[in-house]
């Protein structure tokens, strides 16, 4: 399972702040030009993505404390022990993405289960 490969440190980062791997792709670009401002739409051009995903992966990212919103730019700005980890996660993902990518949906398989089990009626069913 990813969580045994990644660390705790890496799992609950990922839980806490990459819901995606448009969320992973958007810090890994961010961080390549740490000093830039982004504007919304050079991260939507660049990454070809939609608008609404590059908007939701940057407020994701901004709750983590990744990057900060300046005016009409997005800036890569994380203090050091979130840029540690943000550096690790990049790291892990070149050398193994599957197991990035697993704990990444493995975030989201959970949740779903989570919803889906709040609807059961009457226990488990065989």
């Amino acid at each position: 399972m990813a969580s045994n490969t990644l660390g705790d440190d890496l799992i609950s980062f990922i839980d806490a702040a990459i819901p995606s791997v448009w969320a992973l792709d958007l810090m890994i670009l961010m961080r390549s030009e740490a000093g830039r401002g982004w504007t919304s739409e050079a991260l939507i051009a660049t990454l070809r993505a939609s608008d609404q995903i590059v908007a939701e992966n940057l407020r994701s990212l901004e709750r983590a404390g990744v990057v900060v919103s300046e005016g009409a730019a997005w800036r890569y700005a994380p203090p050091a022990s979130i840029d540690a980890l943000c550096v690790a996660i990049e790291a892990t993902y070149r050398d193994r993405p599957v197991s990035v990518v697993n704990a990444i949906i493995r975030r989201r398989t959970d949740s779903l289960a989570t919803f889906a089990n709040a609807f059961r009626l009457g226990g488990k069913k065989t």
